[in-house]
């Protein structure tokens, strides 16, 4: 059944908007009309193709209205849009209900299946349509597990009541867009502990939203999380939306084997058995899989691959799901293993569909045999019926978050996963909130490295190893404990480009230039990501992680910041760029030598506190006051060397003239002064030092000592005469 003009009834401005937009994507004429009254003469009077009545505020329309259309013998009226064998009857004008929110969703997927519209509004059949498309005929392991077995590389989209975009390499998942609330990436770092407020997480989201940044480099930027903890959380993340996408039952689902999709996703290496298992166990419903394997009373004949044994072990089956993978390959009789009484029934039907998944198990007449067929048809058939990007985005704005799939029960290491329960019921709200903005915008986080995509070390020795490295030796000692010359190679040149880091600007960092394009950047950016990501380097050499997360954190600001054209503008603005950061980088490196000295200081460590001085001083020897703390520390040292205290005097007060209004040198001397008891001195200097800095408190400190010193010392003196007074006045 195909459509050239739509008429949408209702009154609910937001929801009938969203309608108009999607029908009129699809090409058709879409005209809409906010008065029932006048909605339904027009039905009446002209004969639209398609007709949405939306009555969601059904207080809004009158009974007569209602019943009028009800009651007609020109009106076919379709209430329900998720069965499978829907009829139209001829002769009759088709007119969809929308009486609940919760029908949006499955609206909208009705419509994309049955009424699609080619660039010529060609007809296609809604039996074909259906039967390429509807997950409850094809469920997402049975499409999962084609992909796999054909090592199909492309994008299979998902559209059910949550949206799923699973990314697939030659027959893996390695990434996944959309998911449920529970899987969104702040609600995930709450639940773990990682972001304690739920306050934090949402002016993370507004960050993100209002400078059109991704979820996860906002939270790395607010120090809530680092970049290699959020790549782990990521690589979780992945695994847990393909899980629970095994519950997806209704809907839509669509493949384009095209490979451009893969060409700016970093994916994750997922354990891909484990997944499948744990989306079996954990979502997907028994009775589905008893159907595969039982007709009636009757079990179908089951036979297996000959490779099972050698990978039964490789699946990382636990022991009693792994004794059941045993028995089936002792026993390939589907009636006594199912009813066998030694066995858990559901257990055995999970295995036995988990083997088939993987390629293991083969049923006879399996009714899924017609899904290459499915396949065949959309890779046929790409220009007419794939999913274009633009109208993935348009769904993306309406798919509706309140149904969510049932509570994941999981093992995934390192986040301890608490229960909605334990949040007040305010903030499980709140924090409901927040997450369905962050589905809705489909913020994408940095993603880790997809180690599919990288050569492996020994290919790279092929294709990438230049005639310099072909002649390194062996025994070179800075390469020793690699495993080949490419490894070699890349540890190297990593290092090389890490010690460079501080020389270069963005531009220098990521090989790019002033005229780049931005996806001139983006490629650069990948190609340095998938080079020297921290989760490659660590893996040939464990001790070189912090520096690799340092490049990381790098590079990935620098993509960042030419990427966004605002940003950009910004950073060219300025033509001290380059002296700017040299200085930045000159008084960062200072300033770190400088407190490791006083840290040495504190611990009476002299000579490495004074050598660390000195190498602040050599880094900005601008700096005076670094002259003026070395002297202090040889002070310390030596205070009993006259000749040193003369020195150290006289440094300091060229320190002062070169620095005349810093508090710091006054202190020092103002400290040398009142050890040698020249009170007088010291309080000048200690006055000198309160008055650039009033709120200098050690300073304030000393000027009150010395006062009480002072008034000791004139009380002392006054005791003094007075006894002399009296002791003159008796000898007379």
């Amino acid at each position: 059944m195909g459509a050239n003009t739509a008429l949408i009834i209702g009154s609910d401005k937001d929801y009938c908007y969203v309608v108009k937009e999607f029908l009129e994507s699809k090409g058709l004429i879409t005209n809409l009309i906010l008065d029932y009254n006048q909605g339904v003469d027009k039905l009446f009077n002209e004969n639209p193709d398609i007709t949405v009545l939306e009555i969601i505020s059904a207080q809004k329309i009158s009974s007569h209205v209602l019943g009028k259309i009800k009651n007609s013998d020109e009106i076919d009226l379709i209430y329900k849009f998720d069965e499978p064998d829907i009829e139209f009857i001829e002769q009759r004008k088709s007119v969809f209900l929308l009486e609940d929110t919760n029908q949006l969703n499955t609206l909208l997927a009705f419509l994309n299946s049955y009424f699609i519209v080619d660039q010529t509004l060609n007809k296609v059949t809604s039996t074909d349509k259906l039967a390429i498309s509807d997950l409850s005929i094809y469920p997402l392991p049975i499409i999962i597990s084609h992909i796999y077995a054909n090592k199909l590389s492309g994008l299979l989209s998902i559209n059910s009541n949550i949206k799923l975009k699973i990314y697939c390499e030659d027959g893996i998942p390695i990434y996944v867009e959309g998911g449920s609330l529970e899987t969104a990436l702040g609600r995930m770092l709450i639940k773990s502990g990682r972001i304690k407020d739920v306050k934090d997480y949402e002016k993370a989201l507004d960050i993100a939203s209002e400078k059109r940044q991704k979820l996860g480099e906002v939270l790395v930027s607010m120090e809530l999380i680092s970049s290699h903890e959020l790549n782990d959380l990521l690589q979780r993340q992945v695994s847990e939306k393909l899980v629970r996408g095994f519950g997806l039952t209704n809907g839509t689902f669509s493949f384009d084997d095209n490979n451009s999709h893969l060409d700016n996703i970093i994916g994750y290496k997922t354990d891909y058995p484990h997944v499948i298992f744990e989306g079996l166990l954990n979502h997907f419903d028994i009775n589905l899989i008893e159907e595969l394997f039982i007709i009636g009373q009757k079990a179908r004949k089951i036979s297996l691959d000959k490779s099972i044994n050698d990978n039964l072990d490789s699946l990382g089956l636990a022991p009693k799901y792994l004794k059941i993978a045993q028995q089936i390959i002792t026993n390939t009789n589907t009636n006594s293993l199912i009813d066998d009484n030694k066995l858990d029934r559901n257990d055995t039907l999970t295995v036995l569909f988990f083997l088939y998944i993987m390629n293991l198990l083969k049923v006879a007449t399996d009714p899924y045999s017609n899904i290459k067929k499915v396949f065949s048809s959309f890779n046929s058939s790409n220009n007419l019926n794939k999913s274009k990007d633009d109208e993935s985005e348009e769904i993306d704005e309406i798919i509706d978050l309140e149904e969510e799939v049932p509570e994941l029960v999981n093992n995934i290491e390192n986040i301890d996963v608490k229960k909605d329960t334990e949040f007040i019921h305010e903030t499980k709200d709140t924090l409901d909130n927040i997450s369905k903005k962050e589905l809705e915008l489909e913020i994408e986080s940095v993603a880790a490295v997809n180690e599919s995509k990288v050569l492996p070390f020994k290919d790279q020795a092929k294709s990438n190893l230049s005639s310099d490295f072909e002649s390194l030796s062996d025994t070179n000692s800075d390469l020793e404990g690699y495993n080949n010359i490419a490894e070699k190679e890349l540890i190297q040149n990593f290092n090389l480009f890490h010690d460079d880091l501080e020389e270069k600007d963005y531009y220098e960092l990521l090989g790019a230039n002033r005229d780049s394009s931005p996806q001139e950047i983006k490629d650069l950016f990948y190609k340095l990501v998938k080079k020297y990501h921290p989760d490659i380097i660590a893996k040939i050499d464990s001790e070189l992680r912090e520096k690799a997360d340092r490049v990381f954190s790098l590079i990935t600001t620098a993509y960042q910041t030419l990427s966004d054209e605002e940003k950009k503008v910004i950073y060219d603005a300025s033509d001290e760029l380059k002296s700017l950061k040299s200085e930045a980088q000159i008084l960062y490196k200072a300033e770190n030598e400088y407190n490791e000295g006083l840290a040495l200081l504190k611990q009476k460590k002299y000579i490495e506190a004074e050598k660390k001085f000195k190498n602040a001083q050599k880094i900005n020897p601008e700096k005076a006051f670094y002259n003026t703390i070395i002297s202090w520390t040889k002070f310390l040292n030596d205070k009993e060397n006259e000749e040193n205290i003369k020195e150290c005097i006289g440094i300091i007060e060229d320190s002062i003239y070169k620095e005349p209004k810093n508090p710091d040198n006054y202190y020092y001397l103002g400290s040398i002064h009142k050890y040698m008891e020249d009170l007088r001195k010291a309080e000048i200097n200690f006055s000198k030092a309160v008055e650039h800095d009033p709120d200098y408190i050690e300073a304030k400190r000393e000027l009150r000592i010395i006062k009480n010193r002072k008034t000791e010392r004139k009380n002392a003196k006054n005791l003094k005469t007075e006894k002399r007074f009296w002791s003159s006045l008796f000898k007379k």
